[in-house]
């Protein structure tokens, strides 16, 4: 009779074991370096930007890994080795709506929040928040804007960790100045579409680390 029990007692407990639901596992703040990573994306401006523009500016940013890239990017290392793709989200402002804006170095706030794609059987990670304190705009040798930002990973994921991008526009430099002049710059973008001035596309790099 007790061996009837145990044996019933066992089968039953077989029985609620393979009808409980399987919980994932919960997503994990990652730490490690995410490396040297490929982007493109695109800035919209609105107002738009005109030459000696005086209104404040809203700054909206989209990224997104190009497409047939995945990870990890060179330079990884921690949790990052299983980061496959990235793509973020995210805003600041501007005092101005000034062309003027995009040379030379300038304060940055825009605050991103980046989501991670990880390899399967890995970990999934927490977004992690970045936020950008500087940029510097210039010029590359084939007469596109660039633009050098940096700041840090202030929550989430890679917490403390410090961000650079470097970054192309699709825009040749021609057709930034005659938007300004214009009705106005509207949006940027980077490793989207080619220029209809030369076409050039342009790129995007950051690192985290």
């Amino acid at each position: 009779m007790r061996e009837n029990l145990r044996f019933t007692f066992t089968g039953l407990m077989l029985v609620l074991m393979a009808a409980s639901p399987v919980r994932a596992a919960l997503p994990i703040d990652g730490v490690g370096d995410v490396g040297a990573c490929p982007t493109r994306g695109i800035i919209k401006l609105k107002p738009a930007l005109v030459a000696g523009g005086t209104e404040a500016t809203t700054i909206k940013v989209i990224t997104k890994a190009p497409k047939g890239f995945e990870g990890p990017c060179p330079g990884a290392t921690g949790d990052g080795l299983n980061v496959v793709k990235a793509k973020g989200k995210g805003e600041g402002t501007s005092a101005t709506n000034d062309c003027g804006n995009l040379a030379g170095t300038q304060p940055n706030n825009i605050v991103l929040t980046v989501k991670w794609k990880t390899l399967p059987g890995t970990p999934k990670l927490n977004p992690s928040t970045i936020t950008l304190t500087t940029q510097t705009g210039g010029a590359s040798g084939n007469l596109h804007g660039t633009f050098d930002v940096a700041g840090t990973v202030t929550a989430g994921s890679f917490l403390g960790n410090n961000v650079t991008a470097s970054l192309e526009t699709d825009q040749a430099l021609s057709e930034v100045g005659a938007a300004c002049q214009g009705k106005g710059l509207k949006k940027i973008t980077f490793g989207i579409k080619a220029s209809k001035a030369d076409d050039v596309i342009g790129s995007g790099t950051v690192t985290i680390n």
